[in-house]
């Protein structure tokens, strides 16, 4: 989680399950829907970097730690709130 920002942990939080392949399927679905080219190459860049050894064994407790970072349990006026996306060179192939 450490090396995620904000707007990927979006994505995991919105589009992620705790089941691996799920979410990498997923991911890929979203990528091949979106129209920008930067946008679709940082989530496929997303979805071979939660696949790498290292990070893949960890990834059910990195999807539970994201999911408690989002979580409305501590601020009563929303679970996040969205804010203009801007994508960068985060996981450049």
């Amino acid at each position: 989680m450490k090396n995620l920002n904000i707007n990927q942990m979006m994505l995991l939080y919105c589009f992620g399950c705790p089941n691996l392949e799920f979410t990498t399927k997923r991911l890929r679905y979203v990528a091949a829907l979106a129209t920008d080219f930067e946008v679709k190459k940082c989530i496929f860049n997303l979805s071979k970097y939660i696949n790498q050894d290292g990070v893949a064994e960890g990834y059910d407790q990195m999807y539970f730690d994201i999911k408690d970072f989002f979580s409305s349990d501590d601020d009563p006026t929303g679970a996040f709130v969205l804010t203009p996306m801007r994508w960068g060179d985060d996981f450049a192939a």
